[in-house]
């Protein structure tokens, strides 16, 4: 049950991210991040709601959950992604790689937050102040002057786009790669704090820690690996990388204390960075 609850995340993303690109195109990534936020809201309000409900009940409510949670990050791609450039448009990479170190930086606060609250009793108050935070982030976006996305009517002729990405092998390599990766980034992060918990026998905050720093890691990894591009190539990267993921499952088995998970999912986010 528990590994279920994140299929329909991964679908909801999906189609998120398909149709993200049509609203954008429609109604502007300004609106299409309210929307995302709006989302987020609702999934963080399906979440603390389980805290009022029976087994079953519950358990479809962590689905609910999860699929908002997953909407919402498929919708915010394109304008997390875009306004960075339109903001900054002589740092665009910069300030793109600054973005997704906050975002980074987010990953690794909440599950200390979550594992203090739920060591304590007090889990429903973390949905609860997360779903307070998305509404204030909406208010924010929706009076903020946000850029708009001079490329965004400018759109492709969708035949010929559809026979570009059926006759391109580059694409196709490419989306192979992303499928592994997020088997393997979802293995390490999903099952972190169940693994370290339930197999070893760690606490859930001492166990959120170790997730707290794949986390952190994984941002500080992207920082590291963009500082790296300037004196090194790409590709020798894009080899290494997999092949630490690949040591990162190996040694994961090897953790039975709390600084032993830290190590190995410290490691294993460095990997997946």
């Amino acid at each position: 049950q528990y590994g279920l609850i994140f299929l329909p995340q991964l679908l909801s993303a999906v189609l998120g991210s398909v149709a993200g690109g049509i609203l954008a195109s429609r109604a502007g990534l300004g609106n299409l991040l309210i929307i995302a936020l709006i989302a987020n809201a609702l999934s963080q309000a399906c979440l603390g709601s389980i805290i009022l409900l029976k087994p079953g009940p519950a358990f479809f409510a962590a689905m609910a959950a999860t699929t908002l949670f997953g909407l919402a990050f498929g919708l915010s791609a394109a304008p997390l992604n875009t306004f960075p450039g339109l903001l900054f448009p002589r740092k665009s990479d910069s300030a793109l790689v600054a973005l997704h170190t906050l975002l980074g930086l987010g990953l690794s606060v909440g599950p200390l937050v979550a594992g203090q609250l739920i060591a304590r009793g007090r889990w429903p108050y973390f949905p609860l102040l997360l779903f307070a935070g998305s509404l204030l982030l909406v208010a924010g976006a929706a009076r903020a002057r946000l850029p708009s996305d001079a490329t965004a009517a400018a759109q492709p002729d969708p035949s010929r786009t559809l026979r570009e990405l059926r006759l391109n092998p580059v694409l196709w390599t490419l989306v192979a790669i992303v499928i592994l990766y997020a088997f393997a980034e979802g293995t390490f992060s999903n099952w972190a704090v169940i693994y370290l918990h339930e197999e070893r026998g760690i606490g859930i905050a001492e166990a959120g820690t170790a997730l707290s720093v794949f986390w952190a890691m994984v941002a500080a990894g992207r920082l590291l690996v963009s500082v790296l591009l300037l004196r090194i190539d790409a590709e020798r990267i894009w080899l290494a990388l997999p092949v630490l993921m690949v040591g990162g499952f190996f040694i994961v088995p090897l953790a039975h204390t709390e600084a032993e998970g830290i190590v190995v999912f410290g490691f294993a986010g460095l990997a997946c960075s």
